[in-house]
């Protein structure tokens, strides 16, 4: 059955606007830094930390490259970097079945090096773990990434922090 164009838009056009009512926005591309703050030593944690390495990897694919102690304009100094895990809820046997994962970050900026650092900033990702009681290593894979992805969301916060930076 052929149906006018117009009567077939009507549909597209409500789907398009409750998904624009819903607060749905796609991620788009986080702020880029000025290419005057590369570049970059990271400072206060070492090198083969999962931290580390995602945050490298972040710069890296914001365009900021690494330098070491003689050659960076910026600083990042990690004056702490913490894992909670926390009980949310227990069952009926006293068994936990949901944890709350927490990843935060404490940090100071240093542009240029030798000035004066900016205030500590602290920026927290915070992930629900759902544990049912079996496929022990199936949620231990489940922690690891929702790990992995809560760095990439301090690293995206800090590198948004970097282009505010002159």
């Amino acid at each position: 059955m052929w149906l006018p164009t117009r009567v077939r838009l009507i549909p597209a056009c409500c789907l398009l606007l409750m998904l624009a009512g819903c607060g749905f926005q796609p991620r788009g591309e986080s702020a880029r830094p000025a290419a005057n703050l590369s570049p970059v030593i990271i400072t206060g944690q070492a090198e083969h930390t999962p931290f580390h390495r995602v945050l490298s990897e972040a710069l890296d694919d914001a365009g900021v490259s690494l330098g070491n102690r003689d050659s960076a304009v910026t600083r990042i100094h990690v004056l702490r970097q913490k894992s909670k895990r926390l009980v949310l809820s227990v069952d009926e046997r006293g068994k936990t079945v949901e944890f709350e994962l927490e990843e935060s970050l404490e940090y100071r900026l240093t542009h240029p090096v030798g000035s004066t650092p900016t205030p500590v900033r602290k920026l927290v990702s915070r992930r629900i773990l759902y544990n049912p009681g079996t496929q022990l290593l199936g949620r231990s894979r489940e922690q690891a990434m929702l790990r992995q992805d809560m760095y990439q969301e301090l690293s995206r916060q800090l590198i948004n922090h970097l282009a505010t930076l002159d």
